[in-house]
């Protein structure tokens, strides 16, 4: 289908979110993986009202049924993708989850808590589970330090899905080697000596907010295998961590349909699931990394592929994702400050 000019026509949810479509046909490839095929749809003169209301009234009948067996489908598939499987070794959820169900407030020290109207790309149930979760992850330490652990330790899945992306993305060449080369320095540290996700999460999760307190030593004369070193190994660090699980939520949303089922170390999630549970674990990730760490580019890398997560799964690219970048320009400021203060010739 061509527009007056020549060009392919974009789907409906692109087109009102303006954003780049890939025009493939009955459903785009992008509201495929954004969880928004069933109101994925191409209209024949786009900008333009209906002016008999009867068909009006007919179109919506009819893509009420598209949207009823596209559910059907899905339901009979079994596909749950608002359900994450947990080890009974892990903490369980209580009754807080149920009683934070229709919060939605994430707490003053994110940026998350700005997010009061429905995303576009899941619906009003979705979110305001999404919500509920993050709430959980906020008030129970114990939960998210251990999913946190466990999240992170299928290093091998995130290496594999991150190397991918890195392959097929124009505008990685300058970060890939940072970020590739670190992966393989903490799968190999986590193959020596091998994660006890289930008995010494703690252990582990202090080990590596410890190393996020120490601050990154850099100077013209510093390596790259000496800047790696400062935060990977023994000296892995949260910030890294969230760069990680921000990079692996956006390379399997380009690479998998919503639906298709991940294989990670310890367990299997849909890729909608999966996506979620990155966007949460990496903003704990960097509220950790807030509290404890100063700014440095680490982290201004691991924000801004955050942001960039969080927008996918939330489904809006106009009314929230400024007030993600505006956190990410005051931390820039005060690194700007800091710099000051200890270079005075810059």
């Amino acid at each position: 289908m061509l527009r007056r000019n020549g060009k392919p026509t974009s789907c409906e949810p692109c087109r009102l979110s303006k954003v780049r479509c890939d025009h493939v046909t009955p459903i785009c490839r992008r509201c495929q993986s954004r969880g928004n095929a069933t109101q994925c749809f191409y209209h024949p003169a786009p900008l333009t009202r209906v002016k008999d209301r009867a068909i009006g009234r007919t179109r919506a009948s009819q893509r009420r049924g598209v949207r009823r067996q596209s559910s059907l489908e899905v339901n009979s598939a079994g596909l749950t993708p608002d359900q994450a499987p947990l080890t009974a070794s892990s903490p369980q959820k209580g009754s807080k989850a149920k009683d934070a169900h229709d919060s939605e407030f994430l707490g003053s020290t994110s940026y998350l808590s700005v997010f009061k109207d429905t995303p576009r790309g899941i619906t009003r149930k979705a979110s305001r589970s999404l919500y509920a979760e993050s709430e959980y992850w906020r008030t129970e330490h114990a939960y998210a330090s251990s999913r946190l652990i466990r999240l992170a330790s299928a290093i091998v899945f995130h290496r594999e899905q991150i190397e991918w992306y890195h392959s097929v993305s124009r505008f990685t060449i300058v970060p890939a080697p940072i970020v590739i080369d670190s992966l393989g320095r903490v799968q190999e540290d986590i193959e020596r000596n091998p994660w006890d996700v289930t008995g010494n999460w703690k252990g582990l999760y202090e080990k590596i907010t410890s190393a996020t307190g120490r601050p990154l030593e850099i100077s013209s004369d510093t390596s790259a295998g000496e800047f790696y070193a400062q935060f990977t190994g023994q000296n892995l660090r949260w910030e890294f961590i969230a760069l990680m699980f921000a990079s692996s939520g956006i390379s399997v949303m380009v690479r998998y349909p919503g639906h298709h089922i991940l294989e990670l170390a310890n367990e299997n999630m849909t890729v909608e699931t999966f996506m979620k549970e990155m966007v949460l674990a990496g903003n704990t990730c960097i509220e950790i990394s807030k509290k404890y760490a100063i700014v440095s580019d680490l982290m201004l890398r691991a924000r801004y592929m955050h942001a960039h997560l969080t927008m996918e799964v939330l489904g809006d690219t106009s009314s929230r994702l400024p007030a993600a970048y505006v956190d990410e320009l005051l931390i820039n400021y005060r690194r700007a400050i800091v710099q000051s203060l200890w270079r005075p010739d810059l």
